[in-house]
């Protein structure tokens, strides 16, 4: 059935998303390196226990085997949106500094030393993200009294490019081939009505050209192939893009849909009678996953898909399971629902395999104590 969906509406639940976001184990607290090392923002409770969260506080690396514990900050502050830089040394991330204040800050992975690049006075900042050649960060800022927008910040000089003010910009990412932004800009406006429109942006310029147009876009968290030639995203399509009336009008649940940008075609990877959330692509670009679920925005289970043959299967059918990422080639992370909280699992999708990464990580806590660094056994840095 078609669904209404004015400015007003479309604004709060893009808030409610983001916020639902920034509550759960989902990209705002995890980040994966080249190598697998795993980043996660973390709150030891005085047990060390492993609590993701709206508490989470400071930043950890650990590898898939939970094999070593490193504590790269100690700050106490909130801190979201991890993210790696290309050469693997770095990470950038959002500090909550309070009082509506946000800060893009750098940690180097090896001496712990941060600097902040920025900050800024906003209701919330999401999404920094590193550039492919490691000059630049974009991010996602939703202003005072303004839309939210894109901006990018280079890293030497702490230069800021803003995006437009007159246009909803979502979420984003850094198409890694040709050193643009692919983001989600609200095109239209008119009516009370918002539609997304999937946009490569010069970030020199903070000006681009249209990929695909025609949806709704709530959970719009993208991905990108590895070698740069497909798009996938969560959104829901409108019933006739081409008309501005008929905008107004939603079908369907939010699904997974895949663009191939070299051959323009566009196509539902998800189940049709099924919500779909955060696609991401296997480092070797061969799958992709994402969750499906009955719910918006609930737990479900996880799938993948073969890119080359097109078969598809349930990884996890668990019907809990929450956020699915790639570690390496052949494993793949997700959260699951239990009665004592979130447990972060890695599956190996060819075995099947599944090992219980929070219990191995509270071990490493209770080892950590007052220490920078817990391990099993010998790991050189």
């Amino acid at each position: 059935m078609a669904k209404e969906v004015p400015l007003l509406t479309a604004l709060a639940l893009f808030c409610a998303t983001v916020s639902a976001i920034a509550a759960g184990c989902i990209p705002n607290e995890i980040a994966v390196n080249r190598d697998g090392t795993i980043a996660l923002c973390l709150d030891g409770d005085g047990e060390y226990k492993f609590i993701p969260g709206d508490e989470a506080r400071d930043i950890y690396i650990t590898d898939g085997a939970g094999s070593f514990l490193k504590r790269l900050t100690t700050d106490g502050k909130q801190k979201l949106w991890p993210h790696w830089s290309p050469d693997g040394k770095r990470l950038v991330y959002v500090r909550n500094d309070g009082s509506g204040m946000w800060s893009i800050v750098v940690v180097d992975a090896g001496t712990r030393e941060e600097k902040a690049l920025h900050t800024e006075s906003a209701n919330m900042v999401w999404t920094a993200r590193w550039a492919p050649d490691g000059k630049s960060i974009a991010y996602t800022v939703a202003e005072k009294d303004k839309l939210c927008r894109v901006k990018v910040i280079r890293v030497e000089s702490g230069k800021v490019t803003a995006g437009p003010q007159d246009r909803l910009a979502w979420f984003c990412c850094w198409s890694a081939k040709r050193n643009q932004l692919i983001c989600i800009e609200g095109s239209e406006l008119d009516n009370d009505v918002v539609v997304g429109e999937l946009k490569t942006i010069q970030p020199g310029e903070m000006k681009g050209e249209g990929l695909a147009a025609g949806f709704f876009h709530p959970y719009s968290l993208l991905a990108e192939s590895p070698d740069g030639r497909t798009v996938a995203f969560s959104a829901i399509p409108c019933a006739s893009p081409a008309s501005k009336e008929s905008r107004r009008d939603f079908d369907g649940e939010s699904g997974i849909y895949r663009l191939d940008a070299s051959a323009g075609r566009l196509s539902r990877l998800s189940s049709p009678d099924k919500f779909g959330f955060f696609p991401a692509f296997s480092p070797d670009g061969k799958m992709i996953s994402w969750l499906e679920s009955s719910k918006e925005m609930d737990d479900g289970d996880v799938w993948i898909e073969t890119i080359e043959s097109g078969e598809k299967k349930v990884l996890v059918a668990q019907g809990n399971a929450s956020y699915p990422f790639w570690i390496s080639a052949e494993k793949l992370g997700f959260f699951a629902k239990s009665q004592a909280g979130d447990v972060l699992f890695v599956k190996d999708v060819k075995t099947g395999e599944t090992t219980n990464l929070s219990d191995l990580i509270n071990a490493r806590f209770k080892e950590l104590g007052g220490q920078e660094e817990a391990k099993e056994g010998k790991r050189e840095d």
